[in-house]
């Protein structure tokens, strides 16, 4: 798989965990500082699999997760305690210290999970995007909107867009 993106804030977190990556055969796709290089490196790449640090000049990893979306897997690599701040439901977390084998295999199972994950057509995101901007001017935030589709979603057993669908039916 060519879709990592490794993104810390410093280059030595950057460089050990791009290392670390190399040496089991996983050459990450880009290395990034912000989170908006994340953005746009995401876009058009299909599901990739972020590893990335708890927070950027920026923006939190939660922030970036909410922002990706269904564009990527999101796993955070941090202290505990630093792991206990990030909330939204879609990251994995790998609290630190850990050994190279824990790094490569929960990446490894990651890229999996994004190659086996159905994607969204362009269709499917726009009808979503227009259930949470629907949302939104109900008074919900964009994360708050976000979370409720993905909990109607998960409460129902139904897919997000389908979710989407039923509550523009309804407006």
């Amino acid at each position: 798989m060519n879709r990592l993106i490794v993104a810390f804030e410093g280059d030595k977190q950057c460089d050990l965990i791009r290392e670390a990556l190399e040496s089991g055969g996983l050459a990450p796709y880009v290395v990034c500082h912000t989170g908006a290089e994340v953005l746009r490196s995401a876009q058009g790449m299909g599901r990739a699999v972020v590893i990335c640090g708890f927070k950027f000049p920026d923006m939190s990893a939660d922030e970036l997760a909410y922002d990706l979306g269904s564009a990527a897997i999101v796993l955070v690599v941090g202290k505990n305690v630093q792991l206990d701040f990030c909330e939204h439901e879609g990251i994995f977390k790998l609290a630190a210290p850990f050994s190279r084998s824990e790094l490569l295999s929960s990446v490894s199972m990651l890229a999996q999970l994004a190659e086996k994950a159905p994607r969204r057509t362009a269709d499917e995101e726009a009808l979503v995007g227009e259930a949470k901007a629907l949302l939104i001017r109900s008074g919900m935030s964009e994360a708050e909107a976000h979370r409720y589709l993905q909990r109607c979603s998960m409460e129902s057993g139904e897919r997000l867009v389908s979710v989407a669908k039923r509550i523009l039916q309804t407006q």
